[in-house]
């Protein structure tokens, strides 16, 4: 996996968990097409905080009783700064931007304060589980250290801060558990999507699952190593185990193996040439050969393959409840920090006259 990748990834979940509602950062993908790291020693440039011009307070904000001091501001700038399409170290961050990172702050903390009026608790072994998934986005564990020193951020910080996102999804899924997705609004979101042109498939593309058993270096050791564990994962699919159970237990992939290996919809040229290769020639419904990539041995499955044109609504019935129900969550969330944010009682001390992040939006 590209180093730049992984460090901008793992900071965009760790930026989720301190501002966001609990929602799953983006996985990498490491069988797609890219280059190798030129260095191991890459990482992404950060904003420093005497670039900010404005001069941030002591405290910036408080939600209810308590604050958001200027140095966690200042500690949150410099972490958002490692997202993917974040500002470089030679451009300081704008006030508007500055204004949507301190609302993104409040609003996590006002989610905070009603999971903790509902009695939401997260058991500690939930939140020592989390903490390996975010050592696991890393090349190394050197590097995982690394990177939390830099951003400020000590081992148990990140604990502490897990431990609020998983009580914030734990409250926003119990809040949200009840709302559903009626036939007509599915049919009608199919039509809109298919009118606006985004479900047209320009070309053809292949629901593919793959188990990637990772292997580093060139010593022969570790690939013949990589092609023992890569069999014993195919013979327990030719056993009868499903596939995607399979790959959830054994894949380095963490870009899919959590949905069972799966990538649908893949387009030819997405993935690395040995990958497509494979996944043109696999019959659907047949499990390949183990095959060698740069990162590892692969097998994979192919469930389906589709011509170009409009997908049909039986194609993208599952994307599509999912996309509806992400809509309705995201209004849902947006009601909940609304009220929240009136029940708790909050007071904007920095950039108060910016306007909140999204008050002029059009809710989706």
């Amino acid at each position: 996996m590209h180093i730049k990748k992984a460090t901008a990834l793992f900071a965009a979940a760790i930026l989720t968990v301190l501002a966001g509602c609990g929602q799953d950062a983006p996985e990498p993908e490491p069988v797609a097409s890219e280059p190798p790291p030129s260095s191991a020693s890459e990482v992404t440039p950060v904003i420093p905080v005497e670039a900010v011009e404005s001069a941030v307070p002591e405290v910036v904000a408080t939600v209810g009783e308590e604050p958001i001091t200027g140095e966690e501001f200042r500690k949150a700038m410099e972490q958002s700064s490692r997202a993917p399409g974040a500002l470089g170290a030679k451009e300081p961050m704008s006030d508007t931007d500055q204004r949507m990172l301190l609302d993104n702050l409040i609003d996590h903390k006002v989610l905070v304060a009603l999971a903790g009026r509902a009695d939401v608790v997260v058991a500690e072994d939930e939140v020592e589980s989390a903490l390996e998934e975010q050592k696991a986005r890393m090349p190394s564990q050197d590097m995982f250290a690394g990177l939390l020193a830099q951003m400020g951020m000590t081992e148990e910080d990140l604990k502490d801060r897990l431990r609020e996102g998983l009580t914030v999804r734990k409250y926003v899924d119990e809040a949200t558990k009840d709302l559903t997705a009626a036939e007509e609004e599915l049919a009608e979101q199919y039509e809109t999507l298919k009118g606006e042109g985004k479900l047209d498939r320009a070309q053809e593309t292949v629901d593919v699952s793959h188990i990637l058993v990772k292997v580093e270096g060139e010593e022969e050791a570790a690939w013949d190593a990589g092609k023992t564990e890569i069999d014993a994962a195919r013979a327990r699919v030719a056993g009868g185990e499903a596939f995607g159970d399979v790959a959830k237990e054994v894949s380095d992939d963490p870009g899919s193996a959590t949905r069972g290996g799966a990538y649908p919809e893949t387009a030819p040229g997405r993935m690395v040439p040995e990958f497509d290769k494979q996944m043109l020639s696999t019959p659907v419904g047949e499990v390949s050969e183990p095959f060698r990539t740069q990162y590892g041995w692969h097998i994979l499955t192919v469930t389906g393959k589709h011509a170009p044109g409009t997908m049909t609504r039986e194609e993208v019935d599952d994307r599509l409840k999912q996309y509806v129900m992400n809509q309705k969550k995201k209004v849902a969330i947006d009601k909940l920090i609304a009220d929240g944010r009136a029940e708790v009682g909050v007071k904007v001390l920095y950039l108060a006259d910016l306007p909140e992040e999204g008050a002029t939006s059009q809710q989706p």
